[in-house]
């Protein structure tokens, strides 16, 4: 599902899904962690968002070796002009692409592999939270674990574990905000075999 056209070079981003087409600029300031769309009067809705953001990620984060640019996955999508105010005055966090894509926005067809994965640990960490919150009601212990399988080589496994530990701010936000109460998570890379790392996850109530 093709709906967005980015030249990175050029700057010209185009974004047609058959019900609404429309042009903008779109500079990207890795240095600066932005990643920014100007000339257009549209605030974005989540759908142009997740496939904005979805061929940002297969273009430029995982895409061929000369495209790719690791540091965008960090970076945040602003709609300069239109949503300038809201982004001053917003008392939320706001996440970074790769963030984004895998905590607030919901799956994309074009869905990288990596992305599916992360969401997956999402998925699980959400649902280990609300599980360590009932046994806190308890007066249990408050600390829970998840261990994380990753199949896949070396490379793969590093790459993902360091995206994990880049965005582990925003996915304690983003699992405090779900459970409504502060958290905290510590990650454990475990040995890496020939095809397979596991990765350990402790949830805590923040101090």
């Amino acid at each position: 599902m093709n709906y967005v056209k980015i030249d990175k070079s050029s700057g010209i981003l185009q974004y047609d899904d058959s019900k609404v087409k429309w042009d903008a600029d779109i500079i990207f300031n890795v240095s600066n962690k932005e990643i920014l769309i100007y000339k257009t009067t549209r605030k974005l809705t989540n759908q142009e968002r997740n496939n904005i953001i979805t061929k940002i990620i297969n273009m430029y984060a995982f895409g061929n070796y000369f495209n790719n640019e690791p540091g965008i996955l960090y970076c945040k999508l602003k709609n300069r002009g239109l949503e300038k105010k809201e982004e001053i005055f917003s008392k939320t966090k706001s996440y970074s692409i790769i963030g984004e894509e895998v905590l607030e926005l919901p799956s994309n067809p074009d869905d990288s592999e990596i992305v599916k994965i992360l969401r997956n640990v999402y998925l699980n960490l959400k649902i280990l939270a609300c599980e360590n919150k009932r046994k806190r009601k308890k007066n249990h212990t408050a600390v829970s674990s998840l261990e994380f399988e990753i199949f896949g080589n070396r490379i793969k496994s590093n790459n993902l574990y360091k995206i994990i530990i880049n965005i582990k701010n925003e996915i304690e936000d983003a699992i405090s905000k779900y459970i409504n109460d502060p958290i905290n998570i510590d990650i454990i890379k475990g040995r890496t075999a020939k095809d397979k790392t596991n990765i350990t996850f402790f949830i805590k109530e923040a101090n």
